[in-house]
């Protein structure tokens, strides 16, 4: 795993966790794709060696299961398979907002677990958390939690991890000298995407229309994806993404695959608008209000396709 300054307290937090003296209830925190699933996966990992009884789910996953078994009368195998660990590891805390039922259901699980003498770690996608929409009760039992930042990795820190990412992945094999790093993106997932796809090379030396061309082929292949998967989660044609059809589905949907390419991929608006030959100003004016207006389900969207993205990496 890479350690460096910017995960130095979560990986201390790894090392020397133990079940008997930790704290009730411990928050991982961060900006997405800095590693916190991964450190939960291994403190899951160390656990389980420890022969602690350790159940890792991500929050949407908690909710998904919760209103299946609500469904299907099954709430006693639920809860008795939630509430029986010693230690419940929660990723993703943050998907939970808007869902009262999942976080009052979170909440007694939470309750159940210390009551027992268990303990909780559960990560936030958020470089500052804010707990107000768990409840006041949910909340201000994770106020009084330990609070373990990841914070933004600095631009040296993002070619170590480049350097760290290439000899893993071919090892004996010196070729971090054929990456011209000059502006990385603030995601570790995205690197490991880029570097497989073999587009991470910096054009910061480039002509201009160098830069451009390989910003559209680079675009090329996310966008293809992403009009596929937006296109089913709105449940629309491709064609009609692409158009210009001014229903209100078809135009979330249409700023939704602008947002993404723009947040998740950290194209600039002025990129997107040159590959979709549209204004710029009005593209980055009219996604920011899309934006605006459909947060929790922008943040679902995101969460989605983020996790296949992660997915399809740890596949490759």
């Amino acid at each position: 795993m890479f350690i460096s300054n910017y995960n130095l307290l979560a990986c201390k937090l790894l090392e020397s966790y133990d079940f008997i003296t930790s704290p009730q209830v411990v928050i991982i925190f961060g900006s997405r794709g800095l590693g916190k699933t991964e450190i939960l996966k291994k403190i899951s990992d160390k656990m389980r060696h420890a022969n602690t009884a350790t159940v890792l789910i991500d929050a949407e996953k908690f909710a998904a299961k919760y209103a299946f078994a609500a469904q299907t009368g099954q709430l006693k195998a639920f809860r008795r398979e939630m509430r029986s660990c010693d230690l419940l590891l929660l990723d993703n805390i943050n998907m939970l907002r808007g869902k009262d039922r999942s976080i009052e259901e979170l909440f007694h699980t939470y309750e159940s677990i210390i009551a027992k003498g268990g303990k909780t770690i559960v990560t936030f996608c958020s470089d500052c958390p804010s707990y107000e929409f768990l409840g006041e009760r949910f909340a201000s039992r994770l106020k009084c939690g330990l609070g373990i930042p990841l914070l933004e990795p600095s631009d040296k820190e993002l070619k170590q991890f480049v350097s760290y990412y290439l000899k893993k992945k071919l090892p004996g094999e010196d070729i971090t000298s054929k990456y011209e790093l000059s502006t990385l993106p603030k995601n570790l997932h995205k690197i490991i995407e880029r570097i497989n796809r073999g587009s991470l090379n910096s054009l910061a030396s480039e002509p201009e229309n160098v830069k451009t061309s390989f910003i559209k082929r680079s675009m090329d292949y996310e966008t293809r994806i992403l009009i596929s998967q937006v296109s089913e989660y709105f449940k629309l044609e491709e064609s009609m993404l692409l158009g210009n059809g001014r229903s209100n589905t078809v135009v979330k949907g249409r700023y939704m695959l602008y947002l993404i390419l723009h947040e998740l991929y950290e194209y600039s608006f002025k990129d997107i608008a040159q590959y979709f030959l549209k204004d710029s100003s009005n593209l980055k004016r009219q996604s920011l209000i899309i934006k605006e207006k459909n947060k929790e389900e922008f943040e679902r969207l995101c969460h989605k396709l983020y996790n296949q993205l992660t997915a399809d990496n740890k596949a490759q």
